[in-house]
């Protein structure tokens, strides 16, 4: 029977070794938990749970084999029933020492197993640790990384900002020199507009003064003309007087003036007219006797 159990259980720990483990090895190095806590909780389990079939399986074969036994002592009846019993205590004595070195492996192993997942706790705890460490190192690597862009952006944003104002300085100052340019054009358009409108107002002036001119010219013809033909007319007027008187008739005299300048003629003319009347008022003319000095009131 013992045979039997010891087979039984290395049948039990070969295939829990073989099998169970490297399957909760594999799934662990799968999932990326292998050498963690959890590797560890599921291994203590699964040697828990081996501690327990064991024991169950070592209590069916001798329970089973006490039954067997039993069953054979009894159908025999040969034996008595003191030696049945002493068999029976001894196999029962027998039977607890076994369940006693069961539990006490199951102890063992369950320490064993306590101790396994706290060193798997444990080692886990040190690896989160180490990954907390790591992952605060990276935290802080990438606020300096970010630190350093933020300053790089504001630089560039400084730089920007001096480069558009210095831009606008430029824009305002072309803006500015194009409006001075453009008054000192509409000022020099507007000393160009005075000068020639002083230039016009002057040849109206010019053309004015001409005119008047030409029209104290055509009246001083028109005055000599008139000068010239003026003691013409006396003249005629006092032949008419003369013949009326002296031979009782009247002759009729008419004068035309020679061609020539009318300049001239108007200067002859003034000269006569101012010969007559001087003598006029001498007493002098051909008439004066007769008529007196003053012919206007005939």
């Amino acid at each position: 029977m013992k045979a039997q159990g010891d087979a039984m259980l290395n049948q039990l720990t070969t295939n829990f070794q073989r099998n169970v483990l490297p399957s909760i090895d594999s799934s662990a190095a799968a999932s990326g938990n292998y050498g963690s806590s959890r590797q560890g909780v599921v291994q203590a389990n699964a040697m828990d749970q081996f501690n327990q079939n064991a024991s169950n399986s070592l209590a069916n074969l001798y329970g089973s084999n006490y039954g067997q036994e039993l069953s054979y002592n009894l159908g025999l009846g040969n034996l008595s029933n003191q030696a049945q019993a002493n068999k029976n205590n001894f196999e029962l004595g027998m039977g607890g020492l076994a369940n006693q070195y069961t539990i006490g492996m199951g102890n063992i192993n369950n320490q064993a197993q306590a101790n396994a997942i706290n060193w798997g706790l444990g080692k886990g705890n040190l690896a989160n640790q180490a990954q907390a460490n790591e992952n605060n190192l990276e935290l802080g690597r990438g606020n300096l990384s970010n630190q350093a862009q933020a300053n790089k952006n504001n630089l560039e944003l400084g730089r920007g900002s001096l480069a558009n104002q210095a831009q606008a300085n430029a824009n305002n100052y072309d803006v500015q020199m194009n409006n001075n340019g453009l008054g000192f054009a509409q000022l020099d358009r507007q000393i160009n507009q005075d000068n020639f409108n002083n230039q016009l107002a002057g040849a109206n002036f010019g053309m004015n003064l001409w005119n008047q001119g030409q029209t104290n010219a055509q009246n001083a013809i028109n005055a000599g003309q008139t000068i010239q033909n003026t003691p013409a007319g006396y003249y005629g007027q006092f032949s008419n007087y003369a013949n009326m008187h002296g031979q009782g008739g009247g002759t009729t005299n008419s004068s035309s003036s020679a061609p020539g300048s009318v300049t001239a003629g108007a200067l002859g003319g003034y000269q006569l007219y101012n010969a007559w009347n001087n003598s006029r008022n001498n007493g002098n003319s051909p008439g004066g006797a007769l008529w007196g000095n003053d012919l206007s009131s005939r």
